[in-house]
């Protein structure tokens, strides 16, 4: 039995001490944590816009559609996406990402500034924000275990774990909150934990 294993703490504070560990953890924490904030607003947005101009049937089917807009480039670049994780360096594919999310924030949160009543650009913007999900899934989750010792990693695991479960139950909140205010305010929320 290691040292980490038979003292948790030890373990958690080894752990904390592998830096490029501790920032991805961080960068994933906060970049799901928008993400889940910005599902949360778009679905909102999307349904709030329908109404002006169809009823309750034709909105929630509005409603619907973006969830395929982001869904239908996630399921069509899999199996690329897993490759590409692959063959070129998952810490660029990462960032350029994540870059791809803060962009999309902007784009939304622009769009609600501006006042939009369209909604061709919010499912142009979740079918960007779906194509960049599905490289950043493959790439980021095989970066994390090779970041930390081999002991380390069914802590580091666990950690991940952890902050997808955090994030998947604060970002609707955040997004359910800060929505009731205006979705601009919600997407700039969403765009500074990108």
């Amino acid at each position: 039995m290691s040292e980490s294993e038979a003292d948790p703490a030890a373990g958690a504070i080894n752990l904390l001490r592998q830096r490029s560990y501790v920032s991805l953890w961080i960068a994933r924490f906060t970049s799901s944590m928008g993400v889940q904030a910005q599902a949360v607003t778009i679905a909102w947005q999307i349904y709030a816009l329908a109404r002006l101009h169809s009823d309750v049937r034709h909105a929630a089917l509005a409603v619907g559609m973006i969830g395929l807009a982001q869904f239908a480039p996630l399921f069509a670049l899999t199996l690329v996406a897993g490759e590409t994780a692959d063959r070129y360096d998952r810490k660029i594919i990462g960032m350029i990402c994540m870059s791809m999310e803060v962009l999309t924030a902007a784009a939304l949160a622009f769009l609600a500034y501006r006042g939009l009543h369209a909604l061709w650009p919010i499912y142009l913007i979740a079918v960007v924000f779906g194509a960049s999900r599905a490289f950043q899934s493959p790439a980021m989750s095989a970066l994390a275990p090779m970041l930390v010792p081999r002991p380390l990693l069914p802590r580091a695991i666990a950690w991940n774990s952890l902050a997808w479960q955090s994030a998947s139950i604060l970002g609707p909140a955040l997004g359910g909150l800060l929505c009731a205010i205006s979705p601009a305010a919600a997407y700039t929320a969403s765009l500074g934990c990108s």
